[in-house]
């Protein structure tokens, strides 16, 4: 994915995955020359994937309540507890009018579905082993989100969370009972670094 207005660098090279769900756009503003070789990545982007239709509905697509942001990532960590590879194709290039931007709605989204996703993703007990740095960034995050004037949203996703603790605890259910890989094997894809 490369930037509309300079085309000869990169928007994503695909979206590394922090271990507490945070995800980014990996390489932008790089230039493409360095993004050269195919590989295996955590997540594709979600403004221009590629997938075979007949995987993305045994996948049972995307992912509704999370209509927008983590939702690429979230597919894509269900693609690799399947089995299969997610891969950076350095050929099919998309140029993508990106404008980098935040606001009430944004961060609202952001934080609520990387929480729906990891609560339902990750296995109990790499949730357990990752508790404390989940709760501690959690807790960092509020208090930067109070500061910053959006406090309220962090607030409204933790109450969406709990008003939709069943819906959790159902697609948890599935996804578990569905996944053939294990965290442990997956492990190599996520990234203790924070480079956003």
């Amino acid at each position: 994915l490369r930037l509309y207005q300079s085309p000869d660098l990169m928007n994503s090279a695909g979206n590394p995955v922090h271990y507490t769900g945070l995800s980014w756009a990996g390489g932008c503003d790089e230039p493409a020359t360095d993004w050269a070789e195919p590989r295996d990545l955590p997540s594709a982007t979600g403004a221009a994937p590629a997938m075979r239709a007949d995987r993305f509905t045994e996948l049972g697509g995307f992912c509704e309540p999370m209509f927008a942001y983590c939702e690429d990532t979230d597919l894509s960590l269900r693609a690799w507890q399947h089995g299969w590879r997610v891969r950076y194709v350095p050929d099919a290039v998309v140029l993508h009018y990106y404008e980098f931007s935040r606001n009430d709605l944004k961060y609202y989204l952001l934080e609520r579905n990387r929480l729906f996703m990891i609560l339902t993703l990750f296995q109990l007990r790499t949730l357990l082993v990752l508790s404390p740095a989940l709760i501690g960034l959690d807790l960092v995050i509020w208090l930067m989100a109070s500061k910053d004037g959006w406090g309220r949203q962090k607030v409204n996703g933790w109450k969406w969370l709990w008003q939709n603790r069943r819906l959790i605890r159902e697609r948890r259910r599935e996804l578990q009972a569905r996944r053939t890989v294990s965290d442990h094997d997956l492990a190599w894809l996520i990234t203790g670094d924070l480079n956003p």
